[in-house]
């Protein structure tokens, strides 16, 4: 695919009629005149035209048979996608608990003339409570993060900066939550922004389940509240943040044992909190996270939406706008509206089935090909996919309109639900419900042209599928869909079976994204790992999977250091310059340092030595784990499947001035 492709229509009609009258002389001598009167000039020339006319057709290629081709690689051009957002509803106080349904419209002015639809994806419940609190008990410290979940552009982190078990995140109602409605739907917006992408490979999915547990509970007892005994636990529903690694909604139930002391609820501060308050809270029983889960918000009535629109009963119509069927093979019908994502069709009552060509159709199979950016279905030929009967008429029972840029709207859109959605309860109108959206609407695309899906399919041979080299593992490795990764190492080991015999394995070692000194996988990264492994490895092939070997270092210097610093500052600058350098992920040259590369004192020297506040280095000497790893020079050496490890109490800084 790389290659290209030559242009075969080279020559235009006058140079093949002046190549062919050159061939005269060498084939005859009595053919002299080759004037355009001459009868065998012109049948010449007409040769000739055939010949250009032959050629360009050879030459010329329409997307119908580019589509074939790619067809036949098992690459299909990708559908239009709708575009998606999220709004936030403030429903009366009396709605505590009405279900807002799948399906339900919402329009946008986003001024730019045409009104988008949009419809919600789920169901979602309503609750009249407020998010007054909320707060992170973590480390034996007590923070207060409200602000920061009410404000935009803030974070804060969930469970603390390094979660353990027993740390706790309160959140603090103004209401009941549960009074009317048997579920509470929370949503959460991680921050993201400074984390690498979720990784993805091919048409993989994810089998990433964490290790990481945590327990939602309430508290029927608010005189006990600070002793654990005296919480109950909250059942969860549904967990789409997949236990607060991704955004999404965590769905609770009410407990069926569900009880307040209201006596006690509003006598009893929890946390110097307001007396009145009813709390939830998340508490991590497992810990584990790679990464810290960072909070942008926790929000309340949160309606997933996307630019859809769902209509029914429409007679499709030909391009002629004629209404019936006719003779014709391969009839193509049109939709008033246009992409359609999805569509159920019948002819004289009989539904038939939407298939992605018509290549494999039989002359009695009832299928049409439905393009979907194009707005049109097309049936067969009678040969390959049934003609429809003549004379009837096509109609679309129920189909999907929307997808394409065209639903990529910003936050300053207006979004309202229209009059004829009803009443929300009695008395209100769904119509008077306010309505503010979470940011702008994104990810709608149109269908993928023809030479995209090609550049795609030539980009995709690049991508290693299957692991035949080491290379390949780590690449494969780091791609793992479901987790942000950092980096791994691919080697192959030996090791001596029951039986006596050698077996190479090939190892993996696998580092998670972190900025800890000593980033370490989890249990549930790990088989995540081992088991996109062994789906992408050869057979008869042995792989395992591990973490990495740390090696923890000690460094003690004697600096001499400019006047104008302080102490302080300057062992700051020292530990900072130091643990940038050796950090597993972002050292060395910037991707990490290399598994099993010495570390030379006179290198930490140079490092020291360039900090703009140091003078000079008096003296420097490096420990390592045990003297073992320490050559006659000092130098730190370490196996091939380690990484150093440096936190701040293992430097020791002797600073004097000048």
């Amino acid at each position: 695919m790389g290659v290209e492709i030559p242009d075969l229509d080279d020559e235009e009609f006058e140079d093949i009629f002046e190549r062919a009258k050159r061939q005269i002389p060498i084939h005859t001598s009595e053919w002299t005149d080759h004037n355009v009167h001459d009868t065998g000039v012109a049948i010449l020339e007409l040769l000739a035209w055939v010949s250009e006319t032959y050629i360009y057709q050879i030459n010329h290629l329409s997307d119908r048979e580019r589509r074939k081709y790619l067809n036949l690689l098992g690459v299909r051009q990708r559908p239009p996608q709708p575009a998606t957002g999220q709004v936030t509803l403030e429903p009366p106080t009396d709605a505590d608990g009405t279900i807002i349904s799948a399906g339900t419209e919402l329009s946008v002015d986003d001024s730019s003339g045409v009104l988008k639809s949009f419809v919600t994806d789920s169901a979602t419940t309503l609750t009249a409570a407020n998010l007054e609190r909320v707060i992170t008990c973590a480390d034996g410290d007590t923070v207060d993060n409200t602000r920061e979940n009410e404000t935009r552009n803030t974070n804060y982190y969930m469970f603390g900066d390094d979660p353990a078990s027993g740390d706790t995140l309160y959140l603090g109602f103004d209401r009941d939550p549960f009074a009317d409605a048997s579920v509470l739907e929370l949503t959460f917006d991680l921050y993201d922004d400074q984390l690498p992408e979720i990784a993805t490979h091919g048409e993989f999915d994810s089998t990433f389940e964490p290790s990481v547990e945590v327990n939602w509970q309430y508290c029927p007892d608010y005189n006990d509240w600070e002793n654990d005994d005296a919480w109950a636990d909250v059942p969860v529903v549904e967990d789409q943040t997949n236990v607060f690694y991704q955004d999404g909604k965590v769905i609770l139930s009410k407990p069926l044992d569900w009880e307040i002391d209201t006596d006690a609820l509003n006598t009893v501060n929890v946390h110097n909190q307001r007396p009145g308050l009813v709390w939830l809270r998340c508490q991590v029983q497992t810990p584990g996270y790679e990464v810290p889960p960072q909070l942008d918000a926790i929000r309340l009535n949160i309606l997933e939406v996307s630019h859809r629109q769902i209509l029914n009963g429409e007679l499709l119509k030909r391009a002629d706008e004629q209404l019936e069927t006719s003779i014709y093979a391969n009839e193509t019908f049109f939709f008033e509206h246009a992409p359609v994502l999805d569509a159920t069709i019948e002819i004289d009552g009989e539904q038939w089935t939407a298939v992605d060509n018509l290549d494999t159709s039989g002359p009695t199979d009832t299928h049409y090909v439905l393009e979907k950016q194009r707005g049109a279905v097309v049936f067969g030929d009678g040969i390959n996919g049934a003609k429809p009967p003549v004379g009837k008429h096509v109609l679309a029972t129920r189909y999907v309109h929307g997808g394409g840029t065209a639903g990529n709207v910003s936050d300053a859109a207006d979004w309202y639900f229209d009059d004829e959605q009803g009443d929300l309860i009695d008395g209100v109108s769904l119509a008077d419900v306010p309505v503010s959206p979470i940011g702008p609407a994104t990810g709608g695309t149109d269908m993928e042209s023809i030479p995209e899906a090609i550049d795609r399919f030539k980009r995709d041979l690049k991508v290693p599928y299957r692991a035949a080299t080491l290379d390949d593992y780590e690449y494969i490795a780091t791609h793992t869909p479901g987790l942000r990764f950092g980096r791994a190492k691919a080697m192959v080991t030996t090791e001596q079976t029951p039986q006596g015999d050698t077996l190479n394995k090939n190892h993996v070692v696998v580092v998670p994204y972190s900025m800890k000194p000593k980033p370490e996988p989890s249990d549930g990264f790990l088989d995540a790992v081992r088991e996109h492994l062994d789906r992408c490895s050869l057979i008869g092939d042995h792989v395992s999977v591990g973490k990495p070997e740390y090696v923890r270092i000690g460094i003690t210097v004697t600096v001499s250091a400019l006047p104008s610093y302080s102490r302080a500052e300057v062992i700051r600058e020292i530990t900072d310059e130091l643990r940038e350098y050796l950090h597993p992920i972002t050292g060395y040259d910037g991707d990490g340092w290399p598994f099993g590369r010495p570390l030379y004192v006179t290198e930490i020297e140079d490092i020291i030595a360039t900090i703009s506040c140091i003078s000079r280095v008096e003296t420097l000497s490096i420990s390592a784990n045990g003297e073992e790893d320490i050559d006659e020079y000092g130098n730190v050496l370490i196996p091939d499947t380690a990484l150093l490890s440096l936190v701040e109490d293992d430097i020791t800084a002797t600073v004097t001035f000048e």
